[in-house]
């Protein structure tokens, strides 16, 4: 069941925008799988949820926020609206991650290691991240252009896990290869995204812009 009020009371927001659920079945045996998804198509909000296996809290949220943030951020000007993406995929997992910590709410100055389990089967912190970016440098170095913008978002999914990481694991080293992105990326702009995707406050504006040019720079 979706506990809008639940999710309210975590992020510190007053309201939520009317959305609709569609219920899918995902392709389990593809590679690369998106569990769940949120959709904005002629002004009307969509969470797509799977049909054959419950979404987890993390996850959900995850959506939620790319729902949330589209409502507060969008402008109604095509180009804009598909460049949220990168702020987007950074402040969801930022969320994300912070429910997997079992923080209270979004502002909790919550302390932890990488080396903490963030679920029953022993998945810790590092191996989420270490997974995240092994998708990313993957899927940025497809011969396809979607699977590479696909990739993209997952980059800036991680920078926002990165993100949290700095700002409250007692024991975080950023040791990422980010040369393995170099075929994608070039080296400048790739410093430029990393040391800018950092925080809570990030000036929005200025994301749509490095993503609009990461987009361009992977075409």
């Amino acid at each position: 069941m979706i506990t809008i009020d639940a999710y309210k009371q975590f992020m510190g927001i007053k309201s939520f925008p009317h959305f609709d659920v569609e219920y899918f079945e995902p392709d389990l045996s593809k590679k690369y799988t998106s569990g769940a998804m949120s959709v904005y198509d002629s002004g009307k909000h969509i969470l797509r949820l799977p049909s054959n296996y419950k979404l987890t809290r993390p996850l959900l949220y995850h959506e939620l926020t790319h729902i949330y943030d589209m409502e507060m951020l969008k402008n109604d000007e095509k180009t804009h609206d598909f460049c949220l993406t990168g702020y987007m995929e950074y402040h969801a997992s930022q969320v994300d991650l912070m429910v997997r910590l079992d923080a209270k709410n979004i502002k909790d100055t919550h302390s932890f290691s990488i080396c903490d389990s963030i679920d029953d089967q022993g998945l810790t912190i590092m191996d989420y991240m270490d997974k995240k970016f092994e998708i990313a440098v993957d899927m940025l170095n497809d011969s396809i252009f979607n699977e590479r913008l696909n990739g993209l978002g997952v980059l800036f999914n991680f920078l926002g896990l990165k993100s949290i990481c700095l700002m409250y694991a007692l024991d975080y080293k950023d040791n990422y290869k980010y040369s393995s992105l170099a075929d994608s990326l070039d080296s400048y702009l790739l410093a430029t995204v990393n040391s800018f995707m950092v925080g809570w406050d990030i000036d929005v504006n200025k994301a749509v812009g490095l993503y609009s040019n990461c987009v361009k720079a992977i075409k």
